[in-house]
């Protein structure tokens, strides 16, 4: 991933560039199976990918839990999840 980081693995953290999250290639490559899309009009962009959508809200730490428990079940399936906004 470009600007992608592998945090407490499987775990990829994509700080900075909105393509990564449609870069099929870099996707495949890094095994990538799980996205949560936060930002103001968050979209299901790729079949095969399991997504958790999330508008960007005022207060996104209200969010937290949720992205937690998504992540947990997405390593718990042996999965990687790229967190893009």
């Amino acid at each position: 991933l470009g600007v992608g980081v592998e945090v407490n693995p499987p775990a990829y953290l994509d700080l900075f560039l909105p393509s990564d999250a449609k870069d099929v290639a870099q996707l495949s490559k890094n095994k990538i199976t799980h996205i949560i899309s936060i930002h103001d009009t968050p979209q299901t962009l790729l079949q095969g990918i399991t997504y958790l959508r999330i508008p960007l809200p005022d207060a996104p730490e209200q969010h937290f839990q949720e992205c937690i428990d998504f992540i947990h079940g997405c390593r718990l399936a042996g999965g990687n999840c790229l967190v893009h906004w």
